[in-house]
């Protein structure tokens, strides 16, 4: 779990997507725009996810792939949950 994967998007040379795999069972894509972006560059200067900015890929890392995990750990720990792949 927390494993991802950020490739180019189908919507264009300004757009990544990020998979991250939420659990076993469960992959959540989002798309990544790439504001800013010189032409020719590799990786704009801003990347937007919702309404979310980053400056980095290590910055998403950082706080929106290890955020979104923390969330779905509280939720699985939470003794309410129920796991319905399981079932």
């Amino acid at each position: 779990m927390g494993e991802y994967v950020i490739r180019p998007a189908s919507l264009g040379d300004d757009y990544l997507t990020i998979s991250i795999k939420l659990t076993d069972d469960i992959i959540t894509h989002d798309t990544i725009r790439e504001l800013d972006k010189p032409i020719g560059a590799e990786l704009g200067p801003r990347l937007q996810i919702g309404n979310d900015e980053f400056t980095s890929l290590q910055e998403i890392n950082d706080w929106y792939v290890k955020e979104l995990m923390n969330r779905v750990w509280e939720i699985m720990a939470h003794p309410k949950f129920c796991n319905w792949t399981n079932m």
